[in-house]
């Protein structure tokens, strides 16, 4: 799904960035391709693998930790028998709301810290290129999530818990 993604964010950044009108798949394609090959698609990848690998190593750990007590995992099926596909849903709404302010103070950050890293990078004397490298992408990335989540969990989180729960419980 990576080259889908870089596709999906390279033809949001260039109609949100510039006055031009909006450039279609095969534009974006084109350009990927005729400026930076295959290789284009698959940009950054290292730095999502980076985060990606220890962020599922702990969600599956808790998922296996989980199932033990849990084992017959028959909870959809009982929600569905019991009280019909909208159930799974309730929530919904409010897991959105919960999300995306999450969403863009964690980009909102990630984006900060990277120029930050770059510029101090370039007046010590290292040279990056002007997207980064794979410490600056880590580290800008760990910052982010680190601030993201105190911010999501001291100001919003808590308030939208308590709206969803006390939804969930009518």
């Amino acid at each position: 799904m990576f080259p889908v993604d870089t596709l999906n964010t390279r033809m949001q950044a260039i109609t949100s960035s510039c006055k031009t009108p909006a450039i279609t798949l095969r534009q974006s394609l084109g350009s990927i391709m005729k400026l930076e090959g295959l290789g284009g698609f698959y940009r950054d990848i290292d730095a999502t693998g980076l985060g990606a690998g220890p962020a599922l190593a702990v969600y599956f750990s808790v998922y296996e930790t989980c199932k033990k007590f849990h084992p017959d995992a028959d909870c959809v099926k009982r929600v569905m028998v019991e009280e019909e596909i909208g159930a799974l849903y309730a929530s919904y709404r409010t897991t959105v709301v919960m999300n995306v302010p999450f969403t863009a103070v964690h980009f909102a950050i990630y984006e900060a810290a990277k120029r930050g890293l770059m510029e101090v990078s370039r007046e010590s004397g290292c040279y990056w290129d002007d997207d980064g490298t794979f410490l600056v992408h880590t580290t800008a990335g760990a910052v982010a999530g680190v601030l993201a989540a105190v911010a999501a969990i001291a100001a919003i989180t808590p308030l939208l818990d308590i709206v969803k729960t006390n939804c969930n419980a009518r």
